[in-house]
């Protein structure tokens, strides 16, 4: 489980319509999980 407030520190400007932003976090790696957990998706990129 991985717990995140991706936008504490954001080098972006204010928005001008006081909506919040929408973001896409993604995150890379090599490292497999333990053999009882599977990734919903997973993409190789060799």
């Amino acid at each position: 489980i991985m717990l995140m407030k991706p936008l504490l520190l954001h080098s972006s400007g204010r928005t001008t319509n006081d909506r919040q932003r929408r973001v896409i976090h993604i995150e890379f790696s090599t490292q497999e999980l333990p053999t009882e957990l599977n990734w919903a998706e997973r993409l190789n990129l060799n």
